[in-house]
């Protein structure tokens, strides 16, 4: 994915998603090349080995929002969820 896409659809500034990816890149999660032909768009890949974290990321989320939305109803976590949702569309 070129990295001017993910700020565009992340809704972050280029300097922004520059320094996130520079802290993947670090942590090896994630590979930054040039494109072929336009040496200004870098190509982000993810690194072999980011799955793993991935997955360990996803799984404290989803029990850190289970616990911040626990005083909910599940009937009031589904109309947030839709209101949330209304804000990315």
């Amino acid at each position: 994915m070129p990295q001017a896409d993910l700020a565009r659809h992340l809704g972050l500034s280029g300097a922004r998603v520059v320094q996130l990816v520079d802290g993947l890149e670090e942590r090896r999660l994630v590979d930054r090349e040039p494109a072929p032909g336009d040496r200004r768009t870098h190509l982000l890949h993810r690194a072999p080995g980011a799955d793993e974290t991935t997955r360990a990321a996803c799984a404290v989320a989803s029990t850190t929002i289970g616990e911040l939305l626990s005083p909910l109803s599940d009937e009031r976590r589904r109309r947030l969820t839709e209101l949330l949702l209304a804000f990315t569309s």
